[in-house]
């Protein structure tokens, strides 16, 4: 299976892996690739950049890609303007049909894996092993039905019944790589291919408009921690409706614009306690609180501590403080 770009530059091998490097101005990345059974690859990825540019350019029409995020955040956009956003534990499964426009590692790092199949060759593999796994085969067919939607993807968060298995992709004993690879590779399979079809959730997609204007509100309210407009405010401000940027910003985030918001302005405004001698009053307006009590109520909510205390705690020595 050949779905990489020439973007990717063959740099040598080792062992039974075959390297790829890809690099630009904002970094670079390795990928470390290997034949786990005919039709079925697996491969690691090393990222230390933040535009990955555009990997899969010319789009492979019966190739599954099954990605696993190890550390990091993964980004990409498509041609059809759909997107994709892959964090730390999560899965998704997705065909390699679905051309990409842009590619990016919002962290500056990714670590994770892929297991990529070629769904003719694979269903094949799989049906010569069927005298060694007899009941045990995994159902590409399955896998097809559960995850392929040909223009979406199926994100599965963390979880307990996958999260062993990759472990042991990562860590795989040296003196057995191959046979011990193909166990691990075969086990996830098996995992996958029995999931109910509700299992996970179809990754939500959203044009590069409400992508874009989102994040325009995301660096508006970093810069602007001062801010007092609601979010329904603030959606009409940007253009887009308020339930829109509710769900883009969590998808994008990780987490709700006000939840989100209120961990960085109480982090901010740690670091003013820390840095500063503004007064509690001073801090509370520079992060958007009004009322001194209402923004102590957050901060203890969010540190734990009154924000009086926390600064008497640091300066003291008592605190070592988390922001």
């Amino acid at each position: 299976m050949n779905y990489l770009t020439t973007d990717f530059k063959h740099i040598g091998t080792d062992g039974i892996f075959r390297l790829y490097k890809i690099e630009n101005k904002t970094g670079k990345g390795i990928i470390r690739r290997c034949t786990v059974f005919p039709g079925i690859e697996l491969c690691y990825h090393t990222i230390k950049m933040t535009d990955g540019g555009n990997i899969n350019k010319t789009g492979e029409t019966g190739i599954t890609e099954i990605n696993h995020c190890r550390e990091g955040l993964f980004e990409c956009t498509f041609l059809n303007g759909n997107s994709l956003s892959l964090k730390k534990g999560e899965i998704s499964v997705n065909t390699l049909a679905n051309k990409t426009k842009t590619t990016n590692f919002p962290k500056a790092y990714y670590s994770g894996a892929s297991i990529i199949l070629d769904e003719r060759k694979a269903a094949h593999t799989l049906h010569r092993l069927q005298p060694v796994l007899e009941d045990a085969k995994p159902d590409v067919s399955a896998l097809n039905t559960l995850f392929s939607t040909n223009e979406q993807s199926r994100i599965l968060p963390a979880a307990q019944i996958t999260e062993p298995i990759f472990n042991g992709i990562y860590e795989p004993l040296s003196m057995y790589t191959l046979p011990y690879l193909r166990l691990k590779v075969m086990e996830l399979l098996l995992v996958l291919s029995s999931l109910e079809t509700n299992s996970g959730k179809t990754q939500p997609f959203f044009s590069d408009f409400y992508i874009y204007r989102v994040k325009e509100i995301h660096d508006y309210l970093i810069t602007h921690p001062d801010s007092v407009l609601s979010q329904k405010q603030l959606a009409a401000s940007f253009g887009i409706s308020l339930t829109m940027m509710k769900a883009c910003f969590k998808y994008l985030y990780g987490s709700p614009l006000f939840q989100y918001m209120r961990t960085y302005k109480m982090q901010y405004a740690a670091q003013l306690l820390k840095n500063t001698d503004k007064t509690i009053l001073e801090i509370a307006l520079e992060v958007g609180y009004q009322n001194p009590a209402k923004f102590a109520q957050a901060f203890r909510q969010e540190c734990h501590i009154l924000p009086s205390d926390y600064r008497t705690a640091f300066k003291t020595g008592i605190l070592a403080a988390p922001y």
